[in-house]
């Protein structure tokens, strides 16, 4: 890669480092909502805030007169919202009950999961590195989920486990969807948001009819203050970043930004929130980022590029 190239790809990259600071940021503010409101009503709030802010912009940008382009990106759209709500919503449980600082962490898994995933869906080749990247993960969450010296994992830890295989499967489907011609960024990221949006209203009222009592809830400052940050900065700002970003940045590169989430998150944890992590948790952490960067170190050198 030349300086030139190098030096195109700096700005892409640094935004992706963006959205992961954000997202370690969302992990302390969602925390403190849902101890207050329902989760299925915050997320509904912070989407439909996001899916607007989304919508203003693709109108003002034409995105909706794109034709063909725009018709395959809702359907791609509608996909990837329905993988993206449940991601959110399992991960929101499992802050009722886990701390940010270890949810951050369990979440970055996804990135480990992403080769897997791309193998089992669409027969992408598979490296013995990243089988070993796995096993080392596995180990790191084992010790990262220890409670208070017990070995055992709790509720929340099993909920947002199962939230990173949503992610991975949007990492994967993303990458899928953003190289096809004629696709809109702006389309598809407003759909898969107001998707997500519209999943968590009905669960919401399906669950708990009191809509007016949740509605109330939103008034709380923790709650407000959590749907403006997680609206504006981590869904409309981050998803348009990350769908647009997917293409010009090589999806190893992507993945090995993200990693830098649950670090974030950690640190926004013990800043706001004075919530350290024990010896052992934290040897926990430092295996799991090790083996998520493990997992993107490519075993064969490029071949040199034949002069014409």
């Amino acid at each position: 890669m030349t300086n030139a190239q190098h030096g195109g790809q700096a700005g892409p990259r640094l935004a992706l480092l963006s959205v992961s600071a954000v997202w370690g940021l969302t992990f302390v503010v969602v925390a403190d909502a849902v101890a207050v409101t329902n989760p299925f009503m915050f997320n509904a709030a912070r989407f439909v805030l996001g899916a607007a802010l989304v919508g203003v912009v693709v109108a003002l940008r034409g995105g909706l007169r794109r034709g063909a382009g725009a018709g395959r990106s809702v359907g791609d759209g509608l996909v990837l919202g329905g993988v993206l709500f449940g991601g959110f919503i399992t991960q929101t449980i499992g802050l009722q009950s886990t701390t940010p600082g270890k949810a951050g962490f369990i979440t970055g898994l996804s990135v480990v999961l992403v080769p897997f995933l791309s193998y089992a869906m669409f027969r992408t080749r598979l490296r013995l590195i990243e089988a070993v990247s796995a096993a080392l993960s596995v180990c790191g969450l084992f010790l990262l989920s220890l409670n208070g010296g017990v070995h055992q994992l709790v509720a929340g830890d099993a909920w947002v486990l199962l939230c990173t295989v949503f992610f991975g499967v949007h990492i994967v489907l993303t990458d899928r969807f953003v190289r096809r011609e004629g696709v809109s960024v702006g389309v598809l990221t407003f759909v898969q948001l107001a998707v997500v949006a519209l999943a968590s209203l009905g669960f919401a009222t399906v669950l708990d009819g009191n809509l007016l009592g949740q509605a109330q809830a939103l008034l709380d400052p923790r709650v407000y203050v959590g749907v403006l940050i997680c609206g504006v900065l981590a869904t409309a700002y981050a998803y348009l970043v990350q769908t647009g970003m997917q293409r010009r940045v090589n999806p190893a590169q992507v993945a090995l930004i993200f990693i830098m989430e649950p670090v974030f998150a950690g640190l926004f944890d013990y800043l706001f929130n004075g919530q350290g992590l024990g010896w052992l948790q934290l040897l926990g952490a430092a295996l799991i980022v090790f083996a998520m960067g493990l997992s993107e170190i490519p075993l064969r050198r490029p071949r040199p590029v034949q002069a014409a």
